[in-house]
C-alpha cells in the first residue's frame, strides 16, 4: 500500500487495485490488476501520483484503475527487485534479494537499476523481505516476515535501528513495538 498525493491509501493484490478508508473499514475496488494472479512484491506512488508495481522482474506503470501504461524488465546492476517506494525528492528506490539484500535506485522510465548499497542484515533470511516504505524523513523501512523485525536505513544504506514487532495476541490486538 501507499498514500497518493491527495491523501488516499491505495493498495494492490494479485487481482485488483483498491482504495482503503481505514476510518470506515472500507475497501473500494478501483480496477483489476494489470496481470491478474501475478504476485506483486512492490507498489509505489510517486509524489506526482504515478503508480508503479514490481513483480520481481518487471516494473509496471499503471493508471489508477489498474490499466497498464508501460511495462519494462529490470536491467542494469540487478535484474530482480521486490519492494519499491519513492523518496521525498521523487527518486524511486527498491530492494533486491539477489546475492544478499541490496538497496537500489531505479529509473522509472527505463527500469534501469543501480546498486546504492548492501543492506547489512545479519542472521535474517533475505528471502523474507518484500515491500519497503520510505517515510517523510527519507528513512527506508524493511520488514522481515520471518523474524518480525523491521530494519530502518537511511538512503545511503546505513542501518539506523532495528525494531522488534509483536504478533497479534489471541484477541487480535497488536502489542506495542519494542524499539
Amino acid at each position: 500500500m501507499d498514500i497518493s498525493p491527495d491523501g488516499k491509501l491505495v493498495g494492490v493484490n494479485d487481482k485488483q487495485i483498491f482504495e482503503v478508508d481505514p476510518y470506515q473499514s472500507l475497501c473500494v475496488n478501483k480496477g483489476e490488476a494489470p496481470s491478474p494472479y501475478i504476485a506483486y512484491l512492490g507498489f509505489a506512488i510517486s509524489p506526482i501520483g504515478d503508480m508503479y508495481l514490481s513483480d520481481s522482474s518487471t516494473l509496471k506503470k499503471i493508471n489508477s484503475d489498474g490499466s497498464l501504461i508501460e511495462s519494462n524488465h529490470y536491467v542494469g546492476d540487478v535484474s530482480e527487485v521486490s519492494g519499491i517506494d519513492f523518496s521525498t525528492d521523487g527518486q524511486l528506490y527498491g530492494v533486491s534479494r539477489i546475492k544478499g539484500l541490496k538497496l537500489v535506485k531505479i529509473d522509472p522510465s527505463s527500469a534501469n537499476v543501480s546498486v546504492v548499497a548492501d543492506l547489512n542484515i545479519e542472521n535474517d533470511d533475505k528471502s523474507y523481505f518484500y515491500d519497503i516504505d520510505i517515510d517523510s524523513f527519507n528513512n527506508i523501512r524493511v520488514f522481515s516476515s520471518k523474524t518480525d523485525l523491521m530494519y530502518v536505513f537511511d538512503l545511503s544504506g546505513k542501518l539506523l535501528k532495528t525494531v522488534k514487532l509483536q504478533q497479534p495476541n489471541n484477541t487480535g490486538e497488536i502489542g506495542r513495538a519494542h524499539v
